[in-house]
């Protein structure tokens, strides 16, 4: 017979987690579920380490990904802040909002240009609301304000 490693992934230690933790109640007696406490631990210890090996190989994929050149300019302050922080995967980017350009990796940046599409759709739809003299309908449904 071939040897089998025996892993556990979040959802086993989740799920056992929650058959621990689960109320009692007057109309069903659950049984009590006793895990060695060494076992879960192991369980938990190889989690965090296939955890921390996936991190890792995210991490290796995004720094060798091309580099995009990413500007924000400082219009946007009052939505980002002066810092816009972009995550991807439990990694963090953090591209400075003041209208130089920044080199970062291909996926972060379809992050940023989708939030500044977002924005600019917005200011669109306030503009053309606001114009109220020309929001002018010879019948329902004539303009397309948004």
């Amino acid at each position: 017979m071939a040897k089998t490693k025996n892993t556990a992934n979040v959802a086993d230690i989740v799920e056992a987690a929650a058959a621990v933790e689960e109320p009692k109640t007057a109309e069903q007696e659950l049984p009590v579920v006793q895990t060695a406490p060494q076992t879960l631990a192991q369980a938990v210890r190889q989690a965090d380490v296939m955890m921390h090996k996936q991190e890792q190989a995210i991490h290796s994929k995004l720094s060798q990904q091309d580099r995009v050149s990413v500007t924000i300019a400082p219009q946007y302050r009052p939505y980002f802040g002066d810092v816009m922080a972009v995550f991807l995967q439990g990694l963090a980017v953090y591209v400075p909002v003041d209208g130089h350009s920044y080199k970062i990796p291909k996926d972060f940046a379809a992050i940023v240009h989708e939030r500044l599409a977002r924005v600019n759709a917005h200011l669109l739809k306030c503009e053309r609301l606001s114009n109220v003299q020309a929001n002018v309908e010879s019948y329902a449904g004539e303009l397309q304000l948004y």
